[in-house]
């Protein structure tokens, strides 16, 4: 099966929320030895992933990460009652 192009995503924004993705070599230091790691914080996240991986690697890695991205800041609105999304 042929994988469509497929860019990596250098930001993704999401109401309330700023995601960085970057690609990064093996042995940065904030992949500490995995294929991808994730941070986040009120304003912002960050995801970083292994540079050398295949482009359905990377694809996946992005997506997996982005969940537990997705579910922090869900966790964060249901414990801070903070508004995310702006009503009209």
């Amino acid at each position: 099966m042929k994988v469509k192009p497929f860019r990596i995503p250098r930001v993704i924004v999401i109401p309330g929320l700023l995601v960085t993705v970057r690609q990064l070599p093996a042995a940065h230091p904030a992949l500490d030895g995995a294929d991808a790691t994730w941070e986040y914080d009120d304003e912002k996240a960050v995801i970083n992933i292994r540079r050398a991986a295949s482009v359905r690697r990377k694809r996946y890695l992005v997506y997996h990460e982005l969940g537990h991205v997705l579910w922090d800041l869900l966790h964060d609105v249901r414990d801070n009652h903070k508004q995310v999304v702006d009503k009209p």
